[in-house]
């Protein structure tokens, strides 16, 4: 399903690696808390060898989001929600719109770099 996604007291927390187009490289940045469609996201560098030059960010979504509030055709269980397609699904599309969001933080901070070939 994902790097890492586990219960966190009031919130989901959902640990991911942000990898920039390849034309992009990130310039590095101090370890930031940004706000992305109302989520909180910490962002850091990278600091594993796989992934170094990217960053890591860790998503928290409160359990009265609509993604845990919604009616789906399978059991949706809080302790195994990788159990559920249709929520990993619901995930997957709040992740990639996370990301369009640490992507516009990163330009409009000048901290995304274009690559010359």
């Amino acid at each position: 399903m994902n790097k890492r996604s586990y219960l966190y007291g009031k919130y989901f927390k959902e640990e991911w690696h942000y990898i920039p187009d390849f034309r992009f490289k990130i310039n590095d940045i101090e370890e930031c808390t940004i706000r992305v469609n109302n989520l909180k996201v910490d962002m850091k560098m990278s600091q594993d060898f796989r992934f170094k030059g990217n960053m890591e960010y860790i998503l928290y979504i409160l359990y009265n989001h609509e993604i845990f509030t919604k009616e789906y055709n399978e059991v949706l269980d809080l302790e195994q929600p990788n159990e559920c397609d249709q929520f990993c699904d619901e995930l997957s599309e709040l992740r990639g719109k996370v990301e369009e969001g640490i992507e516009q933080y990163l330009k409009d901070n000048d901290k995304l770099t274009e690559v010359e070939y």
